[in-house]
């Protein structure tokens, strides 16, 4: 199976013949999942902010250099919020976008894992992004836990999904501190303690 890396690279390597064609340049990292990422691409991170977040990843970078005129590609997928792409262009930068993957709605009407999760329900139910929280509420009515089903705690990836949770009328029960593998495992054993 190929992983999100090997994914992304052949994409890249869709719309430009060689990684020298971008010239020189410096890498940020929205957080360290995807720093880890790019080191396994041989890729030198030179900026990762303190939190997984694009608004995070914005201030660091003004932080680093005057972005005014700098020439910036954004890696992204299609429902990515546009916080960092306008943040950048508002700082002067002259941005370009390039998809690399595309978060696609699922028919759960007969899936059978969401029958069974129906039928039994969960201990947690984690929504690791905005875009999840979305899709939930869209497939909300192939969801519905059966009265013996256990009810799972509501668990969110971080104050942006909590943010988008709450919008949508579905409480948070526990939300991990950033949004990282990392920082789920910690609530969740926490939480189950």
């Amino acid at each position: 199976m190929p992983t999100a890396c090997t994914t992304s690279s052949k994409l890249f390597f869709a719309a430009y013949e060689d990684i020298r064609s971008l010239g020189f340049l410096r890498i940020a990292a929205i957080g360290k999942a995807t720093a880890a990422a790019l080191k396994d691409l041989h890729l030198k991170v030179d900026l990762t902010p303190p939190k997984a977040v694009a608004e995070s990843l914005l201030e660091a970078l003004k932080e680093d250099q005057s972005l005014d005129n700098v020439r910036m590609l954004v890696i992204t997928g299609n429902q990515n919020r546009d916080v960092l792409v306008r943040g950048l262009e508002q700082a002067r930068a002259i941005v370009d976008t390039l998809q690399v993957y595309e978060t696609v709605p699922s028919d759960l009407s007969r899936s059978e894992v969401a029958a069974k999760f129906r039928e039994q329900g969960a201990d947690v139910l984690v929504f690791a992004s905005s875009s999840a929280v979305k899709s939930f509420g869209e497939q909300a009515d192939h969801l519905k836990l059966s009265p013996s089903a256990r009810i799972p705690v509501l668990c969110s990836l971080g104050p942006i999904t909590s943010n988008t949770m709450r919008q949508a009328g579905i409480p948070v029960g526990l939300e991990t501190t950033e949004p990282s593998l990392d920082s789920l495992i910690d609530a969740l054993i926490t939480h189950f303690e």
